[in-house]
Order: structure tokens, then C-alpha cells, then sequence
């Protein structure tokens, strides 16, 4: 048996109904005698209700949120009665904008500008383990017992303080200059200078127990006056530089050879 059209296009529209939800011909208001094309059309824009997951969508009003949903506390849209947990700078992408950071006078994040090139170091800065002082390398050895095995850079002036029982063996053979103080008890307990200028004072009470070795010093100005100081001489540059109390001086032009 033929079927009739009319049937046909009855039979389309409830199909299509029922894709589309609840939403019928009766609840859009509209007669199913209308051509079969524009109910379709109707049905597709009023059924339309898009799912948005919850938590997701930001908000700042229920009106910014699909329908069943509400505007929570932290700012996205959620079924009702459930609260989202805060946006934190860990949810935003990389490359987006992050909301959660506030910027001077709001303004927008900052831009990074050129990379500033690297100042160079200065030989000080590079080659001394300590502070510097202009090109001098300053070495803090005032803590009781530290710098046991201390040994001054090369190439630079060294100036060193050394406290009780600190700089048991202090090395400034390789440095262009030395200037040693040892104030602390038992403090040096030897001390080697090189070629440049060599100025040691040992005023803790038996500082530089075995003197200062500086025979090969341009100068060298040891002066002990620490109780028990310097209890073995000095290797001064020449025998005429010695001192009695064991130092050396440096204070005509046969001990300061220095240019």
C-alpha cells in the first residue's frame, strides 16, 4: 500500500522531535501543517540548550551562566548548591593572562624588555675567596680556630685578620702584597710571604709562634709585640733587617727594596 505524504511528513517531525529533547511542535506554539523544513528550523533554535560543565565557565552574574546553573562565590558557574574551588595561578594556561595577579595601578602585566648584558668581574671579584676592597682581596679569619690551611690568591694584595687560634698556617707566597694582622691568641703560627711587600703584625700573646719566612720579600715589616710573640725569628730579606723582638723592619733602602 502507498503511503501518503502527508503521513511521511508527520512521521519526520516527531522524529525529529524526539532528537532534539522534550520539545515538541505543540510547545513551540506552532501549527505541524506548516511546511516541514520550517518547523525543523524553529524546533533547532528554541530546543537549543548547550551543556556547560561545572567549575568552568567564569562569571560575574547568575545571567552569565546556563540555565540550572548558579553564579558561585569564587567566580564560576556551577550546578546549584555545589561551591567550585578557587581560580589559582596554577589553572591558568601558559601564555594567557593570569586574572589572579594584581598589577601596579591595575595595569597589565609587565613586558620583558631587553636582557641586561653582564658586567665583568674585576680580578678581585673573580679571584678571591673573600670581600674586596678595591683590587685588595680581604680575608675574614676572625672566627676562633678558622682558617687552619689558609692560602692568600694569586696575583692580588691580601689583607687578613686572624683571630684566636685562626690561621694556623697562612700562605701568602703567591700574592702580590700581604698585610697580615694577628691579633687573636695563638693565632699564625706560621706565615710565608712572597716577592711583593710584606707587612706582619703579631700582637695576639703567642701569635706567629715560628715567625714569618719573608727572605725573599722586596720588604718586610714584622713587628711582634703579643706577649710570647714570635718565638722563633724571622727569616727577614737580609740579617740587618732583623728586629730583637724577633720581627723584621723595612725602614731604609737596604730592607725596602720595593719599587
Amino acid at each position: 500500500m502507498r503511503r501518503h505524504p502527508r503521513a511521511d511528513r508527520h512521521r519526520d517531525l516527531r522524529q525529529s522531535s524526539s532528537r532534539l529533547g522534550t520539545c515538541t511542535a505543540q510547545q513551540l506554539g506552532v501549527s505541524v501543517r506548516r511546511p516541514l523544513s520550517v518547523l525543523a528550523t524553529i524546533a533547532l533554535v528554541a530546543c537549543y540548550e548547550p551543556h556547560f560543565d561545572d567549575c568552568v565557565v567564569p562569571c560575574a552574574s547568575a545571567t552569565d551562566c546556563a540555565a540550572g546553573q548558579q553564579c558561585g562565590e569564587t567566580g564560576l558557574c556551577s550546578a546549584r548548591g555545589l561551591q567550585c574551588a578557587p581560580i589559582t595561578a596554577a589553572d591558568v594556561p601558559d601564555g594567557a593572562v593570569d586574572s589572579t595577579q594584581s598589577y601596579p595601578d591595575g595595569g597589565a602585566p609587565p613586558v620583558d624588555g631587553p636582557a641586561t648584558p653582564d658586567v665583568p668581574l674585576t680580578p678581585c671579584e673573580a679571584g678571591c675567596p673573600g670581600t674586596c676592597d678595591g683590587d685588595v682581596c680581604i680575608l675574614d679569619c676572625t672566627a676562633e680556630g678558622s682558617c687552619a690551611e689558609l692560602a692568600c690568591p694569586s696575583g692580588l694584595p691580601c689583607r687578613v685578620h686572624c683571630g684566636k687560634a685562626a690561621c694556623k698556617h697562612l700562605d701568602c707566597s703567591l700574592a702580590s702584597s700581604c698585610d697580615i694582622a694577628c691579633t687573636g691568641k695563638n693565632s699564625c703560627e706560621d706565615v710565608t710571604c712572597g716577592e711583593g711587600r710584606c707587612d706582619v703584625t703579631c700582637t695576639g700573646d703567642r701569635a706567629c709562634k715560628h715567625g714569618v719566612a719573608c727572605e725573599s720579600s722586596c720588604a718586610c715589616d714584622v713587628r711582634c709585640s703579643g706577649h710570647d710573640a714570635c718565638d722563633d725569628r724571622s727569616e727577614c730579606p737580609f740579617f740587618v733587617c732583623g728586629r730583637l723582638d724577633g720581627g723584621c723592619r723595612a725602614d731604609d733602602v737596604v730592607c725596602d727594596r720595593c719599587p
